[in-house]
């Protein structure tokens, strides 16, 4: 169990180092990125590691010649 301290740095590291960033998806509009992100879930990459490596993927293509 982690001690008050240890909470404390957590959130200090946390604040100085993450940036959290969230999507809104329409169940309609949406639901074949909602599908695909589930079935990400069971896998090693999971979904956070999905979309960043289609971002990256992306980067790439785009990087100035």
């Amino acid at each position: 169990m982690a001690t008050e301290a240890q909470h404390r740095a957590s959130a200090k590291f946390a604040a100085a180092h993450i940036v959290q960033v969230s999507l809104k998806l329409n169940d309609n509009q949406d639901a074949d990125i909602i599908e695909r992100l589930a079935q990400m879930m069971g896998t090693e990459e999971g979904k956070q590691g999905y979309i960043k490596r289609l971002i990256r993927e992306d980067m790439r293509r785009h990087r100035p010649a």
